[in-house]
C-alpha cells in the first residue's frame, strides 16, 4: 500500500514536472521517496517469507517429535528410554500388527539375487502350510548391516489361524536353474565384443560361443545357457587363445595320479 501511494504521488508529480509546473528539486524528492517506499516493501516481503519458512521448519521439527505407527497393533519391545539420543534409521520400538500379518526373513547379499527366481513360497507352522507372496525386497541392509530383509505377505487372510509373533519356517521353491543349463567353471568364461563367451572344442579346433543367463553357483562354478550337454569347452587360459585355433585335448588323469599333476 505504501509503494502504491508513492507511485500515485510520483505519477502526479511527473505530469506536473513535464508541464514545468514544479521544480526539478521537488520532482527528485518525490522520485527518491517512491524508490525508498518500494525498497521498504521488498524488505518487508523478504521478512514475511523468512517468517513463513521459519514457521514451516518449526512445524516439521514438531512433527519429528511424534512417532506414528503405520498400522494398528501393540508395542512388544522398546529399545530406548526418554531422553536417549538415537541415530537416524535406528529402530526405536518393535510393533506387532493386529491384522495384515507378514513374514520377514533375512537374506545374505550372495543369496539376494536368487529371490527373484522364487516360484513358490510357503510359511510352515504346526504341520500347516500357508501360501506366501513377496511383498518387499530391501535395497539396503537391515539393522546391524548384515543381511537384507525380505518381507512376504499371505495370499489370503489367515490372521485368525496364526498368532502374532509366531515363529515358523519359510520354505522357498526356486526355478530349476539346471533346466536347459550347464554347470561350468567360471574360469571358462571370457568377454568378447561386449558378450560373455566360452571356447567350444570340435574336431581339433576351438571356436568362441556365446553363453547367457549366467548364475553364480558355488566353489567357482556358474550355471549358463548356450552349451549343449557333452560339449567340450576350454576351462583354463581362455584369454590366450584365438578363434579357430588348433588345440589338443588333455588326456584324462589316471586314478593313481594323486593331485592330478602328472
Amino acid at each position: 500500500a505504501i509503494s502504491e501511494n508513492a507511485r500515485s504521488q510520483y505519477d502526479r508529480v511527473e505530469k506536473l514536472y513535464k508541464t514545468k509546473s514544479i521544480s526539478k528539486k521537488s520532482y527528485d524528492q518525490v522520485l527518491a521517496g517512491m524508490k525508498s517506499a518500494a525498497a521498504a516493501e521488498l524488505a518487508n516481503l523478504a521478512q514475511y517469507e523468512a517468517a513463513l519458512q521459519g514457521l514451516k521448519t518449526a512445524k516439521n521439527q514438531l512433527s519429528d517429535t511424534e512417532l506414528k505407527a503405520p498400522f494398528d497393533g501393540y508395542i512388544n519391545a522398546k529399545y530406548f528410554d526418554i531422553g536417549a539420543v538415537v541415530a537416524p534409521g535406528t529402530p526405536i520400538i518393535s510393533m506387532s500388527s493386529n491384522e495384515n500379518s507378514k513374514i520377514k526373513i533375512n537374506v545374505s547379499e550372495k543369496d539376494l539375487i536368487k529371490i527373484k527366481g522364487i516360484v513358490k513360497s510357503e510359511f510352515l507352522l504346526n504341520n500347516n502350510k500357508y501360501p506366501l507372496k513377496i511383498d518387499t525386497i530391501a535395497k539396503v541392509k537391515g539393522f546391524g548391516k548384515i543381511s537384507y530383509p525380505v518381507v512376504f505377505k499371505f495370499n489370503k487372510n489367515i490372521d485368525k489361524d496364526i498368532l502374532i509373533d509366531s515363529e515358523g519356517m519359510v520354505q522357498l521353491t526356486f526355478k530349476n536353474p539346471k533346466k536347459n543349463s550347464i554347470l561350468i567353471p567360471s574360469l571358462a568364461l571370457f568377454e568378447k565384443e561386449g558378450s560373455i563367451m566360452v571356447w567350444a572344442y570340435k574336431e581339433g579346433h576351438i571356436k568362441k560361443k556365446e553363453v547367457s543367463n549366467i548364475i553364480p553357483y558355488d566353489n567357482g562354478m556358474v550355471i549358463v545357457n548356450g552349451i549343449n550337454e557333452g560339449e567340450k569347452i576350454v576351462t583354463k587360459g581362455v584369454n590366450n587363445l584365438n578363434d579357430n585355433q588348433k588345440v589338443k585335448l588333455l588326456k584324462e588323469f589316471s586314478e593313481t595320479n594323486t593331485g592330478k599333476v602328472l
